[in-house]
């Protein structure tokens, strides 16, 4: 989160980190078959550009280099989209 915001250089800009975890387990006649566990990460940012906004995310790790791109390309798809007609400023 910090990196996409130091990347965002004081323009309007919203930075969403998600993890999750999730353990399977399987049975058959009451014994243990079979077990896996998976690591979920997601990164979603959200870009304001003079009433205009462009949203983009990224599944699975990501290093410095992968989140710096994902603010950029956030900022691009907000210059690209039309107006809000409900825009309002963010919060401080």
């Amino acid at each position: 989160m910090e990196i996409a915001l130091g990347a965002a250089g004081g323009d309007d800009c919203v930075a969403i980190v998600e993890q999750g975890a999730d353990v399977h387990l399987r049975w058959a006649d009451n014994a243990l078959t079979g077990n896996g566990s998976g690591d979920e990460r997601r990164v979603s940012v959200v870009a304001v550009a003079g009433g205009r906004v462009g949203a983009v995310s990224l599944c699975g790790p990501a290093d410095r280099a992968e989140v710096v791109a994902l603010v950029e390309a956030a900022r691009a798809a907000a210059r690209q989209a039309p107006p809000a007609p409900d825009a309002r400023p963010l919060p401080a």
